[in-house]
């Protein structure tokens, strides 16, 4: 089923909307439809397997060099916050970001959401060295 497709590992985000009917439409007039409790549940099982695989994409990105382009400040922070090629959330060192560019940044930990990010192409000692206090 659909549930077992979306936790198999073969995606790590899913759209997830749910159906509604809308009149003069063929599926509007089809017999024995899904009752609204079961539309409701269905939505809800897979927002949840969703939101995990979308956290467990981020917790295997830590260590990984990534491409980001900077979306908008973070309030708490005053960081920029962006996006990668592949859709996962990052917090960008400070200094970098502001200018819709792409930016090499290096995952330093998941948090809230997001994976950590301080400037790219760095090795081990060198992230440890220049790591920025968290949040």
């Amino acid at each position: 089923d659909t549930a077992e497709i979306a936790d198999s590992g073969l995606m790590d985000y899913l759209h997830v909307f749910t159906y509604s009917d809308r009149a003069d439409t063929r599926a509007s007039a089809m017999p024995e439809k899904v009752a609204p409790q079961m539309i409701a549940a269905r939505h809800k099982k897979l927002r949840q397997i969703s939101k995990r695989r979308l956290a467990e994409a981020h917790k295997r990105s830590v260590g990984a060099e990534l491409s980001a382009i900077s979306e908008n400040r973070d309030p708490e922070s005053g960081r920029w916050q962006g996006v990668t090629d592949n859709y996962l959330s990052v917090l960008l060192p400070p200094g970098v970001g502001g200018d819709k560019s792409i930016h090499n940044v290096y995952a330093t930990e998941y948090r809230d959401g997001r994976l950590d990010c301080v400037r790219g192409h760095v090795n081990d000692s060198q992230v440890s060295a220049s790591y920025q206090t968290p949040l």
